[in-house]
């Protein structure tokens, strides 16, 4: 598997979420190493995903995706874990965050989970049918979703009711 990236909302880093579990967060700017963030047993999980939340590189949260099952959510300005979500039970396929305070993540668990970024606390999951979801797109009128796996489905969020189903390939794994 290779490194997964991901730029953070202003351009001024880029985060590289690597198969072993670390994450480099990078100046785009000066190509150089800002820092590098792992959990001591970084090595008992592999990355899946990543993705950036926040206005800019010095206030903003990484989110990465596990194969176990785990999402890792790192304070990128303070150089810590913030919180470790475990609501899978199997590989994290996609992560992304909406609003001040929601983060997503699908699985091959067919589940989507939603989760409170202040708090870490999983607020709801929804079964997303027959077929892992292997990516999640938000909408920016924060009604709808499109869930991607054997197919899109497109999705009202407020009660995850599936509004169409569009036919083709919908991931690239």
């Amino acid at each position: 598997m290779s490194s997964l990236r991901a730029f953070s909302p202003d351009g001024q880093q880029l985060a590289e979420a690597a198969p072993d579990g670390r994450l480099q967060l990078w100046d785009t700017g000066s190509s150089t190493l800002r820092q590098e963030l792992a959990r001591s047993s970084h090595l008992a999980l592999r990355s899946t995903c990543v993705a950036w939340h926040g206005k800019s590189a010095a206030a903003a949260l990484v989110a990465v995706g596990t194969d176990g099952g785990a999402v890792l959510l790192w304070d990128a300005a303070r150089g810590e874990l913030a919180h470790e979500l475990r609501g899978h039970t199997q590989a994290v396929l996609d992560v992304a965050f909406d609003g001040a305070d929601t983060l997503y993540s699908s699985g091959a668990d067919k589940q989507v989970c939603c989760w409170s970024v202040s708090s870490g606390s999983l607020v709801h999951t929804f079964k997303a049918g027959k077929a892992a979801v292997h990516r999640l797109c938000l909408a920016p009128d924060g009604l709808h979703a499109a869930l991607g796996g054997s197919a899109i489905r497109l999705v009202r969020r407020e009660g995850w009711k599936r509004l169409a189903r569009l036919p083709g390939r919908a991931h690239a794994g």
